[in-house]
């Protein structure tokens, strides 16, 4: 987990205006890269993650949390 958050703070200081959709996207790319499968539940072992689908399927409480990383990001800038 630690590693695809350096990655989230890396993606944004190198592309400023992107938005929590694109910050997800580039996220699922990465982990589909590292070959992580949707899964109801987070799975580490079979690299299973319930959060391996595009944005528009995201649970709310997830894009809210995407979009508060989003926030957060910029005004540390």
């Amino acid at each position: 987990q630690v590693d695809s958050t350096v990655d989230g703070v890396k993606f944004h200081l190198e592309n400023p205006d992107v938005t929590p959709e694109q910050s997800h996207e580039n996220w699922l790319k990465l982990k589909l890269v590292e070959g992580w499968v949707f899964g109801e539940k987070k799975n580490g072992d079979k690299k299973e993650h319930p959060c391996c689908v595009p944005y528009a399927d995201l649970p709310s409480e997830q894009k809210v949390k995407d979009a508060l990383f989003s926030a957060i990001l910029s005004a540390l800038r």
